[in-house]
């Protein structure tokens, strides 16, 4: 590996400094082009709202739709205590040009109360509703299609749902390790 030998050329000092320069200016590069591509996009749709998930993403909407008269409601789904500093100095920069922000946790939405105005912040839950969660056909929502409420069947046995990125912050290794320790298929 080369980068060994870097850092004994240079010093580590040196090294670590060109390395985080070299970073971040690759990074704003990458912004730049997304937001570039996503405007481009943007100016093909006639709609007056844009919607944006996700903390990468959310920052390129924003930069994107920067003075394009469009309202931007963008959503985060992340816990803002871990993020990197580079991506806490971007959510300072630009979410507080969003119309609305949502979170889909207290914790999240107090940490953005510092940058973000009160009136703009919103909290929004994962919905998930399945008082049955049998998973027979029925809406999550408990229903029947013909409107009359569901009933939990004994004999049908509870499902999970899981929707996330494979990622460790998702811990989708957690959830199959419980599957595996309670003996069902």
């Amino acid at each position: 590996c080369a980068l060994p030998i870097l850092i004994a050329l240079l010093g580590s000092t040196v090294y670590y400094f060109l390395s985080e320069t070299v970073y971040r200016t690759h990074f704003r590069l990458y912004l730049a082009f997304e937001a570039f591509g996503l405007r481009h996009a943007l100016r093909r749709i006639n709609s007056g709202l844009v919607v944006s998930f996700g903390t990468s993403v959310n920052v390129i909407t924003l930069k994107a739709c920067r003075g394009m008269g469009r309202r931007v409601v963008i959503s985060e789904r992340n816990n803002p205590a871990r993020l990197i500093k580079l991506w806490e100095k971007l959510w300072h920069k630009y979410y507080k040009q969003a119309d609305v922000v949502t979170a889909n946790t207290q914790s999240a939405l107090r940490d953005m109360r510092d940058f973000v105005d009160l009136d703009r912040l919103a909290f929004v839950p994962n919905p998930l509703t399945a008082p049955n969660g049998n998973g027979n056909g029925h809406g999550g929502n408990g229903h029947r299609g013909n409107g009359h409420h569901a009933s939990p069947s004994a004999s049908t046995p509870p499902f999970v749902l899981t929707v996330g990125r494979l990622v460790d912050d998702k811990a989708q290794d957690v959830l199959l390790d419980a599957f595996a320790q309670t003996g069902r298929s």
